[in-house]
């Protein structure tokens, strides 16, 4: 799933998820791409918030180690990878 934009202040990061990172374009709204990788990533055990259009927030607390830095982006990945494989299997 590519991003078009990665923001964030302390810990607090948003990424905007899209269809095509060289255009910025969107999902269609009737996906929720969003929601779906916050459901993929909380079945994993991560804990992020999806914002419309297709944003996703993640905030650790600031007392997070590296390796729980290294497993929360492993299971953000795997979420979206299977959030990428779902929404092809249906047609961008």
């Amino acid at each position: 799933m590519p991003p078009s934009a990665i923001c964030g202040v302390g810990l607090f990061c948003g990424i905007q998820l899209v269809r095509d990172k060289k255009s910025r374009a969107l999902w269609d709204s009737p996906l929720k791409v969003g929601a779906l990788v916050q459901d993929l990533a909380h079945e994993g055990g991560l804990y992020l918030r999806s914002i419309a259009p297709d944003r996703i927030s993640f905030m650790p607390p600031l007392n997070i180690n590296e390796d729980e830095i290294s497993e929360g982006l492993t299971i953000l990945k795997h979420a979206l990878d299977k959030a990428w494989s779902r929404v092809m299997s249906v047609g961008p």
